[in-house]
């Protein structure tokens, strides 16, 4: 009867570790099959995130060559513009001197035409 006794709580005990077995098992099958869900959400939220990240340097390259286009057609522009005010400066400075000099020059000639006379 003693072997029988044992034979029951070794069965007992065998049942017991089988079915523990068995909760452990759908334990890890549950956690395998949430991480395996969660790595296939972050992995959607990294790919997006990674696409935004691209868009926004394309975007930020864009900008940054745009402005360096604008600030060089400026600078061109401001350079173009002073080499004119400067140009205009001497020519206005040279047409007065010429108009002096002519303005001069027919004045000493008349004076020479009224001494003539």
């Amino acid at each position: 009867m003693k072997v029988k006794g044992q034979e029951f709580v070794l069965d007992a005990q065998i049942k017991i570790m089988t079915e523990q077995k068995l909760k452990l098992k759908q334990s890890e099958e549950s956690f395998t099959d949430d991480m395996r869900q969660q790595t296939g959400e972050l992995s959607t939220i990294n790919r997006d995130a990674n696409r935004q990240l691209m868009t926004l340097e394309s975007d930020l390259r864009t900008l940054i060559n745009d402005g360096d286009r604008a600030e060089a057609t400026h600078f061109e522009h401001k350079i173009h513009q002073d080499r004119e005010k400067i140009f205009d400066e001497e020519h206005k400075a040279r047409h007065d001197k010429e108009v002096k000099l002519i303005t001069d020059l027919i004045d000493r000639k008349q004076k020479e035409h009224d001494e003539i006379k």
